[in-house]
């Protein structure tokens, strides 16, 4: 995800408004086959509601956000997920 961004996780996880952890969770229960509770302790999220309502906003913003879909492209292609 560094790579894709450009900046330290650190820079963005936390930025309000950064899709950044979103899309790193996204990523994580999509195609990396974890639990909603390993995905969001590793992206930092604490509550296990708070997860579920990140992870259905994203997937309402990736439907109309044409730049959010190519960050996911990018991401999945930097770890050889086709798509």
């Amino acid at each position: 995800m560094e790579t894709i961004r450009g900046e330290n996780w650190e820079a963005f996880a936390e930025r309000h408004g950064d899709s950044g952890r979103d899309l790193a969770l996204y990523v994580l229960r999509q195609y990396g086959g974890v639990t909603l509770k390993q995905a969001s302790t590793c992206v930092g999220i604490e509550n296990y509601s708070a997860a579920a309502q990140a992870l259905r906003r994203f997937r309402k913003r990736l439907q109309a956000d044409r730049t959010l879909r190519r960050q996911l492209k990018a991401v999945l292609n930097c770890i050889k997920i086709k798509t």
